[in-house]
């Protein structure tokens, strides 16, 4: 029953953002990518939205397939992108914001030599964000728009333009006119995927920074992550679309084009868009994490990037881990996971609600990092962190300080970021 509980705890925002009415949309600006990109000092400041706070607190001790070839197809207009960040770039994208004044408008975290901050951009155009990506240090936003959307493909997903928004001035640039269903930037900015909808499938499309559009994967209905060196895209497909294909979670060589399937696992239809349902790669690239919630309840798809191994990890089994880094019982993670390493992943934990309230941030008292063995797929503490707040979303690891940075929203219009060590 808690499984229950917590599941529609967390499918309920993603229902409300379903729909067309302006509303704050979380976790879309997750990544799994390390982040290595210094943000000089802005020259025009942006709106401040909230106080931010940078977290060093101690460590607790926990007790003892077929291959497929790309397709050329007609090539957008080639995008022109920046690696270095400018002023005004973002760390982490972390959510949209539509304000009734202001209409829509992005909100960042970008770390400075006084700490985190978090800003604002509006968009000068009046279009609606239904999906948002971003590369960290990155001066550009892919921006998909559902609005007047009637459905498209064989399942009616949502579906729109796809745009370009510049990082600070708010700008738009058209890079597919429309029937998008999500897009993802490659790890270095200097291309994207884009998942297209067509009157018999959905098209997994890459453009390069050549400017060159190919397919690379089709009957892909939903969310799909590129490789941390940008080599490879994980994507699932699953049954409930009216589409053919054996449902699993693939991964796609963008050299070669050979798929790879990890796992059998369905999701039936059961995911959505958004940094919630994404494929996870380790920062390694060697491992991939993959909520799923279909057949047999709630779980946790674990796998090895070279097919050496997978697992499904039942949502109760990490609760039970969770429990033991922590010494207690009647422990709960929160639906936050984050992969630091290809068998380790973080989790946030706490005291398991009574009654938890449907579309509620579920709370946690403690990052929990645990760790995989993989031949015998079972779950060991590897240590925990007191959480600096109890309701908060990851917004991605930094290797090189090994910290995890994550945002709480305190309003629809304010939130604050963190920056955690951990063990």
């Amino acid at each position: 029953m808690k499984r229950l509980l917590l599941f529609l705890s967390l499918l309920f925002p993603l229902l409300l953002g379903a729909c067309q009415a302006p509303t704050a949309q979380l976790g879309v600006g997750e990544s799994s990518a390390p982040v290595s990109t210094t943000i000089p000092a802005t020259e025009t400041a942006l709106p401040e939205v909230a106080a931010t706070e940078t977290v060093a607190v101690p460590v607790e001790t926990p007790p003892a397939g077929e291959p497929a070839t790309p397709a050329p197809v007609a090539s957008p207009e080639k995008i022109t992108t920046s690696a270095v960040a400018p002023a005004g770039a973002f760390d982490y994208l972390v959510d949209s914001y539509y304000d009734e004044s202001g209409g829509w408008q992005l909100r960042g975290a970008r770390r400075t030599a006084a700490g985190w901050e978090s800003a604002l951009v509006p968009l000068v155009e009046p279009v609606s964000v239904g999906g948002i990506d971003h590369v960290p240090g990155h001066h550009g936003a892919l921006i998909w728009d559902y609005s007047g959307s009637q459905g498209a493909g064989p399942g009616r997903l949502a579906a729109g333009p796809l745009y370009l928004a510049d990082l600070p001035s708010g700008s738009l640039e058209t890079l597919v006119p429309g029937n998008v269903v999500s897009a993802r930037w490659a790890p270095d900015g200097q291309g994207y995927a884009y998942l297209l909808a067509t009157e018999e499938t959905y098209e997994l499309h890459v453009l390069d920074a050549a400017g060159a559009d190919r397919v690379v994967a089709r009957d892909v209905p939903r969310e799909f992550t590129f490789a941390p060196d940008g080599s490879a895209l994980a994507f699932t497909r699953e049954s409930g679309y009216g589409l053919p294909g054996t449902p699993g979670l693939y991964v796609v060589d963008l050299t070669t084009g050979a798929e790879q399937m990890l796992s059998d696992v369905d999701r039936g239809g059961t995911g959505g868009s958004g940094g919630g349902w994404l494929p996870l790669w380790s920062p390694d690239g060697a491992g991939l994490l993959l909520r799923a919630s279909a057949g047999d309840g709630d779980r946790l798809i674990w796998a090895a990037r070279d097919g050496a191994w997978r697992h499904a990890l039942a949502l109760d089994d990490l609760d039970a881990a969770a429990g033991a880094a922590l010494g207690r019982e009647n422990v709960c993670t929160n639906g936050e996971f984050l992969p630091t390493g290809a068998t380790t992943l973080l989790a946030g934990a706490g005291p398991c609600s009574a009654e938890p309230l449907m579309g509620a941030m579920p709370e946690a008292t403690h990052l929990v990092l645990l760790e995989l063995d993989p031949a015998r797929g079972t779950l060991a503490p590897a240590g925990t962190v007191p959480a600096p707040v109890a309701s908060f979303l990851f917004l991605g690891y930094r290797p090189q300080s090994n910290s995890v940075v994550l945002h709480s929203p305190a309003g629809p219009a304010e939130t604050t970021i963190y920056e955690v060590a951990l063990p």
